[in-house]
């Protein structure tokens, strides 16, 4: 009779956020606050409401405070949504720029000094530019992801497809090399994101 094991698959939340992704508060936990705040208020509003004024109902201050937090809840996604959207434009107009670098070669001059594996001193410029160019759209595609987790519009399936995606690029020791130079010398890049190239660059270099 053929046996079948069955394995537990990694939760992808714990995968991602042990190598440094997080969630804000208010993305992870915002409507269970909202939630709670107006349970403990309707609570307090039913062990008071014989104490109300005769001219206001208890329903009319459960609209209220319904009401009220809907406001607040409603101006919370309001700026999630436009902190999305100015995160989308910056990304757009990131990628248009690097793509004037890869097509006016006169430009390139006006990107001042960018990484190079050490030893590859005599190749090509244009191999160098190249494999410098790679290096820095994967390390934005990752805080891409990241950011977009940050505020809860990517899921944890997601953002573990990113992060795997990232651990693949890094197998090659080249593009590790490249990857932390990228996040050590006078770095742009966030702190999160360089924190997680960290993780994963050391996670391959213990296994060599």
């Amino acid at each position: 009779m053929k046996m079948f094991t069955f394995h537990k698959r990694p939760n992808a939340r714990d995968e991602v956020e042990s190598y440094g992704f997080t969630r804000s508060f208010g993305s992870r936990y915002g409507a269970w606050v909202f939630i709670g705040v107006i349970i403990i208020a309707l609570f307090i509003l039913g062990i008071n409401a014989q104490y109300l004024p005769a001219h206001q109902s208890v329903s009319d201050i459960i609209t209220g405070i319904v009401a009220t937090g809907a406001i607040i809840l409603g101006y919370q996604q309001w700026r999630a949504a436009r902190n999305e959207q100015s995160l989308e434009k910056f990304y757009e107009r990131l990628e248009m720029t690097n793509q004037k670098f890869e097509a006016w070669p006169g430009a390139r001059e006006l990107l001042g000094r960018y990484p190079i594996n050490e030893g590859s001193e005599n190749e090509r410029e244009e191999v160098l530019f190249q494999r410098a160019m790679y290096t820095f759209r994967e390390l934005d595609n990752l805080e891409y992801a990241l950011a977009k987790y940050k505020l809860g519009y990517m899921s944890s399936e997601y953002a573990l497809r990113s992060l795997r995606i990232f651990q693949h690029r890094c197998e090659s020791p080249m593009f590790r090399e490249l990857a932390l130079l990228c996040c050590t010398r006078d770095t742009a890049y966030q702190a999160g994101t360089v924190e997680v190239v960290k993780r994963v660059c050391s996670q391959f270099s213990s296994v060599s």
